[in-house]
């Protein structure tokens, strides 16, 4: 019986550690889009007025 126990709390254990990282994953994934994004439109901004920022 303690064994049968044990292995049920390791599954919850285990699917707590499974979906922290899929969260972990999508954040990463969210950031780096975002990011990139965030770059795109610095760049973007940049090219539209040179004179301004002076590059």
């Amino acid at each position: 019986m303690p064994s049968k126990r044990f292995k049920e709390s390791k599954n919850t254990n285990d699917l707590v550690w499974l979906w922290l990282w899929v969260y972990w994953l999508w954040y990463i994934l969210i950031s780096v889009l975002v990011g990139s994004y965030s770059m795109k439109c610095v760049i973007h901004v940049c090219r539209n007025h040179q004179s301004w920022v002076g590059f």
